[in-house]
């Protein structure tokens, strides 16, 4: 992983020692020095053993995973012991939190009082005039686009495109493979599911969730919720989730002109 140049970083966000959620936030390469930089993960799901291992393998020693759910079924992840939740702010050093959900991941990082690392894996593309906040991560494949904006603690999943202009909230994910067009705007932790598709300058409300593989044409209110999903071989009508913008069973379409 490589950190975020401090000359890109978002003029509006917090400072070192000022308030808000990227408190005490600084680019990884202030830690950097002639040994391999001790940092620690928050989070031991998916993102937190991919962050693990792209850490592992460069110019970083992963000493400590804190998650207090994953210590009921396991002791380390990929070689690295889990600790408590509680022990994060007692060091080693710089953290990276690596939480899927959005709302939990606000809430650690307003919790915890430790410094949050901002992460660019190197096999992703950030464009020079792209801006990262605190925290904010770029997984493996991604590509952040020309005045693409991340706020603090951004997720852009492993092979997403982020598009000129485009802009994620503090706490918004978009997951793996998702294609964010020109000029969209995601509101503070706006989930993309993978695969999705949103269309040039959409604009997505705060909290609102597009579903794995959807279509988006349109924009979303605050806490919308548009399902692309088609449905599964073994579900029925009443058990499936909404589906937006799917075509109706063939016995409801509507008939050929002509015919009764």
């Amino acid at each position: 992983m490589r950190a975020v140049p401090p000359e890109r970083s978002l003029a509006h966000l917090p400072r070192r020692g000022e308030g808000g959620a990227g408190q005490g936030a600084r680019p990884a390469e202030d830690f950097v020095d002639d040994e391999r930089t001790e940092v620690a993960v928050v989070g031991a799901g998916p993102l937190g053993r991919e962050l693990v291992a792209a850490l592992g393998a460069g110019r970083y020693r992963v000493v400590a995973v804190f998650d207090d759910e994953a210590l009921c079924w396991t002791r380390a992840v990929l070689g690295v012991p889990v600790r408590p939740l509680s022990a994060a702010e007692e060091g080693p050093g710089p953290c990276v939190l690596a939480v899927e959900d959005n709302r939990e991941r606000r809430r650690l990082a307003e919790g915890l009082e430790v410094e949050w690392l901002s992460l660019v894996h190197p096999f992703s593309w950030v464009a020079p005039t792209a801006s990262l906040g605190p925290g904010a991560i770029v997984c493996a494949g991604a590509v952040v686009q020309p005045d693409a904006v991340l706020g603090p603690h951004a997720v852009v999943g492993a092979g997403a495109l982020v598009g000129v202009d485009a802009r994620l909230e503090a706490f918004a994910r978009l997951g793996p493979g998702v294609r964010l067009a020109y000029g969209c705007w995601l509101g503070e932790g706006a989930l993309v599911g993978a695969g999705a598709v949103l269309s040039p300058h959409l604009r997505m409300g705060a909290w609102s969730v597009v579903g794995e593989g959807a279509v988006v044409c349109a924009d979303l209110a605050d806490e919308a919720v548009a399902d692309g999903r088609a449905l599964a071989a073994n579900e029925t009508p009443e058990r499936a989730p909404r589906v937006e913008n799917a075509a109706p069973p063939a016995e409801d379409a509507a008939p050929p002109a002509g015919e009764p």
